[in-house]
């Protein structure tokens, strides 16, 4: 795979997590999965890895997405 592909699947993949954070998700639905299932994937290792390969912070990416998440429960209520 050229490195200009492995960047773009990265960024896809990131982008693929931030919107499952923005679901507004009901316990039980198949929103709340992809929600939970994106919010685990932060604290992966694999995230860690990710991040740093297109030389973005991953603390300050997880810590963007997660008020993503915040801010969509919050309006969710």
């Amino acid at each position: 795979m050229n490195t200009s592909g492995y960047i773009h699947l990265v960024h896809e993949i990131l982008l693929t997590t931030h919107w499952d954070l923005q679901l507004r998700a009901r316990k039980g639905g198949q929103n709340f999965r992809h929600r939970q299932d994106a919010l685990a994937f932060l604290d992966t290792e694999w995230f860690e890895t990710l991040c740093q390969s297109v030389d973005l912070n991953p603390s300050c990416v997880r810590k963007n997405l997660i008020r993503v998440a915040y801010r969509t429960e919050k309006q969710a209520k």
